[in-house]
């Protein structure tokens, strides 16, 4: 059995999954979930040149995350639009 990771998320990103309609906020809330027992899922991809630190797709929208493997939490950073969630990371 997999340990559980925590997962925090920050302001920005629970603004911006507000501001989603209602059917990518259930995906993306499922995605987090996911993310707690599976932090690497499939499909995911880890950055070029910002170490620890993961995205994966929902659709359109993108969630970058940084996982620290020794206290087991994954901290959802940023949740954007494909052409704006790389901007300014």
């Amino acid at each position: 059995m997999s340990p559980t990771y925590s997962v925090s998320i920050k302001k920005d990103a629970v603004k911006a999954i507000a501001a989603f309609d209602r059917t990518y906020q259930r995906r993306i809330a499922e995605v987090l979930r996911t993310l707690a027992s599976d932090p690497r899922p499939r499909g995911c991809a880890s950055l070029k040149g910002i170490p620890d630190t993961w995205r994966v797709r929902v659709g359109d929208i993108r969630i970058v995350y940084e996982i620290n493997d020794s206290v087991l939490l994954v901290h959802v950073i940023r949740i954007a639009h494909r052409r704006d969630v790389y901007r300014e990371l």
